[in-house]
Formats: C-alpha cells, structure tokens, sequence
C-alpha cells in the first residue's frame, strides 16, 4: 500500500506544483539551445531576440504566448533545426501558460478553435501517439 501511495505521489507532484516553482524543463537552457541561434541579439531573425529572457517576468505576455503557440504547433524551431522531444516542447508550453494564468492573463488555446480542430502533427500521427 505504501509503495502504492509513492507511486500516486510521484505522479502527482507535478500536477500540485504552484505556477512560479521550477518546470520540468529550464526555459533558459531550452531557449538556447532551440531558439538562439536565430533569436539572439545578432542574428534578431523575425526581428525577434530571445537572448536577454532569463526568468519569466524579462518578458511580455504577448511574447510569451507567441512563443507557447509555436512549440503547440511545433512551428519552431523550423525543421532543419535541431527538435526538441515532444516531452520537452510540452513541458514548457505548459510552464508557460501555468505561469501566464498565475500572472492573471488569458491563455487561449487554439488548438480548440475549429480552424485547428483537427491539428494533428503528422509525425505524432504516424507514429501513433
């Protein structure tokens, strides 16, 4: 029964994680390893530098929704790009939009909107997840 509870604890942890602990992935360490070698203050592709973020308050909401929309849709990195795992790009779309609703902001998700209503990725979809 213990290791039962231990199980259930260990599953649920992350789920009763208050917005503002620490995400499952470092969205520093993600930002550079995905994201920089476009997005920093040089090379600013899309006009858009993510170098200076280091913590969630260095940016706006609307640029952080940007940003969680791109990972839903796996739109970046672009393709030719080193990917992120489907767990990683997950995590912090989700740490992303826990601390957007923490902030009091509205997160949409477009994923429920009928034009994306049937967004599915084709990998996922070939693969079967």
């Amino acid at each position: 029964m213990r290791k039962l509870a231990q199980t259930w604890l260990i599953w649920l942890l992350p789920l009763l994680s208050p917005a503002g602990a620490a995400p499952p992935v470092d969205p520093v360490a993600f930002l550079e390893t995905y994201c920089l070698d476009c997005h920093d203050d040089e090379t600013r592709k899309a006009k858009l530098s993510l170098e200076p973020i280091r913590a969630f308050g260095d940016a706006t909401p609307e640029l952080w929704l940007s940003v969680r929309e791109k990972l839903q849709l796996a739109e970046m990195p672009p393709k030719n790009k080193t990917q992120p795992g489907p767990q990683e790009r997950g995590s912090l779309a989700d740490w992303i939009e826990a601390e957007l609703l923490a902030a009091g902001h509205h997160v949409p998700n477009k994923l429920d909107w009928p034009n994306y209503g049937n967004y599915v990725d084709h990998e996922s979809l070939f693969r079967g997840e």
